[in-house]
């Protein structure tokens, strides 16, 4: 794995447009007159004054905002929406049910879970996965390969991703590299349990109450564990409600109000 990271970094910096992103994001924050630099987790933070001359008092970290209030709606709902749901799907109600949600496949580390799924003690689960990659049909007959025929169901692209929110019980990102995805704070506004690697900035926000993160590095034994953990957290509606109050700070208009406070200051 570490060796394939670096033959993808290499061919990043062989490519011209690359390099030409590197070279003004380097001007741009080892200029001496930045007043401030936003990032959205301490994690790129880190990357940042590993890679620039940046001081690290001019970088302050505001984590990505939810729709909080706006999701109340569908999260209120989730408990005697579900079965209508599953059944619409052809998912079984019953089942545990994992979700992935992410544009290109393999850097969200989909391999690697799938091959997770099939270390897991019990048969009643099921992993939905949402979004685009080109190579989709490699991923279905790899799950088909692995005997998970039954188990996984890939939907695509959607919409309507609400209400496979309100089917799952845990939300799975087990990321090579997500500075903050947005999706780790979207399932815990909608009362999911999240196991993130610790390759998402988003894994900042969690807590021993609302999810987990993979400290180790992705193996298909490391994520099972993960998953087997968070099947002893199935949703129900006070965790579920418990697990929504832990981001209610995290709503649009208080992160908006942070970072035009922290902007005006820089400022003065």
């Amino acid at each position: 794995a570490l060796m394939e990271k670096k033959f993808h970094a290499s061919k990043l910096l062989l490519n011209p447009i690359h390099r030409t992103i590197i070279e003004i994001e380097k001007a741009a924050f080892e200029n001496p007159n930045l007043k401030i630099l936003f990032t959205n987790s301490h994690m790129v933070k880190k990357e940042v004054l590993e890679h620039y001359a940046t001081p690290p008092e001019k970088i302050q970290v505001i984590h990505n905002g939810v729709e909080w209030d706006e999701m109340e709606k569908h999260f209120s709902n989730w408990s005697y929406k579900k079965e209508s749901l599953c059944h619409s799907l052809q998912l079984n109600p019953f089942d545990f049910h994992f979700l992935f949600i992410g544009n290109g496949y393999k850097r969200k580390g989909l391999i690697p879970l799938l091959e997770a799924l099939t270390l897991l003690p019990i048969k009643d689960f099921h992993l939905s996965v949402i979004g685009k990659d080109k190579n989709c049909g490699k991923f279905q007959a790899l799950a088909q390969k692995l005997g998970l025929k039954n188990h996984v169901s890939f939907f695509g692209p959607r919409a309507d991703s609400s209400q496979f929110y309100q089917i799952a019980d845990s939300l799975v990102i087990p990321s090579y590299y997500d500075p903050f995805a947005n999706v780790t704070v979207e399932a815990l506004a909608m009362g999911l349990y999240v196991v993130s690697s610790k390759y998402n900035g988003g894994h900042e926000i969690l807590n021993e109450e609302n999810g987990m993160t993979i400290e180790a590095d992705l193996s298909k034994e490391t994520i099972a564990a993960a998953l087997i953990h968070a099947i002893a957290y199935p949703k129900t509606i006070d965790r579920s409600l418990q697990i929504r109050n832990s981001v209610k700070h995290l709503d649009f208009s208080h992160q908006l109000a942070l970072l035009i406070d922290a902007t005006i200051k820089s400022r003065t």
